[in-house]
């Protein structure tokens, strides 16, 4: 039976979680779980690659089979988040325009982002969240992956996946619940207004700065002040010991000394301020107000954090709820939603960042077990077929030499300037092809000689003198084509504005009056392009 496999690549934890899929039943299979090496300072990818490698090392199975899908809950610290409202409904027109409007909100170049979004709402306008990534990052994460054989199917923004932890949440006609997941590293937080996440972000401050205050509070180890926030420090003297750093039985705020509890404190500080001023962004920018919030994360363990946050925000903080009836420890919650994502188990939206070039290009595995399957009876096929194949080579080898004798002659007294080498060379086709096209040409444009000046030069300079003039207006043209019946090039120009008075100007000419400017394309260098196409006839003008 084929899994869901979801991966929660965590700075505190690796964490792996598997189910199997039989039909539409998802029935939950195992977890598994290594701890991501500390010494104090904020862990890096290689880091927490390095745990994984012992987790699969450990548990081979874990490796993705053909079947299975694999889902991947990335940091929300990797990309960021834009809510855009756009005065289109149309989906092309949307997609068209997105680029342009997300350029007004970010500070770098979009050419090296991977930019995905999901549609919020659709009324007289779009309402949009965007997601923004840069490609190297992403694609070194799936790589990564890759190599484990873990390539994972989906790319999940980590805070988008909250949304589904909101289910079931009553609010007034204008509530938002808000899911806050308090990691190592980061926080995240979703703010979720009628089941779908429409504002999110992600805070630099965890259960990291926890440990970090008591540690200078107390000028001790990290793994002593690692263990003393989790309550699981044992004093006794100057034998005292850390117990195992997995388990978290409760917090262990209340056993801190005076100056370690400050400290703490401080860090707390922070991240209320933190929540609180994007929780007014978010009311703010949606028009709601924040009802509820529901809390979950490792650093959710941190009992006091749930009394801080409801005074400093004056809502209600609780749990999120249970997953199908089980009791989900709390710092299982993304590998959770980012599988029952992938496999349509759930409601909830999330934006895939595996689009464009880092697209999934799944089954590779398949294939490649159909060719191992195959290849034997392909290898006894191609036996028969090799002496009959040779055999027949010899003979349409000379007859080709015949023929290719008799071409070079043809098109050397055609064409005396080809050279013989040419005339015999796989492009002798395509020479001849440009010769012809190149004669015919030339003819047309002298035309029939009973006129002064050449039609087409005729043309080109009415055309020439149609344009707005130099340098109100310059333009550059490419592609351009004269027949009898029509005009076409592409050309572009500075602005928008140049481009409509080029066609306002070709158009007040008696000859070019069916002049049509084709959709406005903005370049990477802030210009702007589009085609034009004129018919000369009463004829509707062709499509460029």
């Amino acid at each position: 039976m084929p899994r869901l496999i979801a991966v929660d690549l965590g700075s505190h934890a690796v964490k792996i979680s598997t189910w199997r899929v039989q039909g539409r039943e998802v029935t939950f299979e195992e977890r598994h779980a290594m701890t991501v090496p500390q010494d104090g300072g904020l862990p890096k990818l290689e880091h927490r690659l390095e745990a994984l490698d012992v987790l699969l090392d450990a548990n081979p199975k874990l490796a993705a089979g053909p079947t299975d899908r694999v889902a991947l809950a990335l940091p929300g610290g990797l990309a960021t988040h834009h809510r855009l409202i756009l005065p289109f409904t149309d989906a092309v027109q949307v997609e068209k325009t997105l680029c342009f409007a997300l350029e007004a909100e970010v500070p770098f170049d979009l050419d090296e982002m991977v930019v995905a979004s999901r549609t919020l709402e659709v009324t007289t306008q779009s309402e949009l969240l965007t997601a923004v990534v840069r490609e190297d990052k992403l694609g070194e994460w799936i790589a990564a992956f890759a190599e484990r054989q873990l390539d994972p199917e989906c790319v999940f923004v980590d805070s988008e996946l909250l949304g589904h932890w909101a289910e079931g949440a009553v609010t007034g006609e204008n509530g938002a619940v808000v899911v806050v997941d308090v990691g190592h590293t980061h926080t995240a937080v979703a703010v979720v207004v009628d089941g779908l996440v429409k504002f999110c972000r992600t805070v630099s401050v965890g259960g990291h700065a926890f440990t970090r205050a008591i540690q200078r509070a107390l000028g001790c180890e990290w793994a002593e002040a690692e263990a003393r926030k989790h309550g699981t420090w044992v004093d006794v003297g100057d034998d005292s010991e850390v117990t195992d750093p997995g388990v978290r039985s409760s917090s262990g705020y209340a056993q801190l000394s005076e100056p370690a509890r400050k400290a703490m404190d401080g860090a707390v500080g922070l991240l209320l301020a933190e929540l609180r001023s994007t929780l007014l962004r978010a009311e703010d920018s949606l028009g709601v107000e924040v009802e509820e919030v529901r809390l979950t994360g490792g650093g959710s363990g941190f009992r006091e954090l749930w009394d801080y946050i409801a005074a400093d925000l004056g809502v209600s903080v609780r749990p999120v709820p249970s997953a199908d009836g089980e009791v989900l420890p709390a710092h299982w919650t993304l590998a959770y939603t980012a599988a029952m994502r992938v496999g349509a188990q759930n409601d909830s939206h999330a934006i895939d960042l595996r689009i464009g070039d880092l697209a999934y290009r799944g089954g590779t595995d398949m294939l490649r077990l159909g060719v191992i399957y195959g290849s034997a009876s392909i290898a006894v096929f191609a036996a028969a077929f090799l002496t009959m194949f040779v055999w027949q080579y010899h003979g349409l080898a000379s007859e080709l030499a015949d023929v290719d004798d008799r071409t070079a002659e043809v098109i050397q007294s055609t064409f005396p300037e080809v050279r013989e080498s040419t005339a015999r060379g796989p492009t002798r086709v395509a020479i001849m092809q440009e010769s012809t096209l190149l004669a015919v040409s030339r003819a047309e444009m002298l035309g029939d000689g009973s006129g002064g000046v050449p039609p087409t030069i005729e043309r080109l300079a009415r055309l020439t003198a149609a344009f707005p003039p130099h340098p109100d207006v310059t333009v550059t043209l490419s592609g351009l084509t004269l027949t009898p019946t029509k005009v076409q090039f592409d050309a572009e120009t500075d602005g928008f504005a140049s481009a409509a008075m080029v066609e306002e100007m070709l158009q007040s000419d008696e000859t070019f009056q069916r002049a049509t400017k084709g959709d406005d394309v903005r370049t990477s260098g802030n210009r702007v392009k589009f085609p034009m196409n004129i018919s000369l006839t009463d004829e509707t003008p062709e499509e460029g």
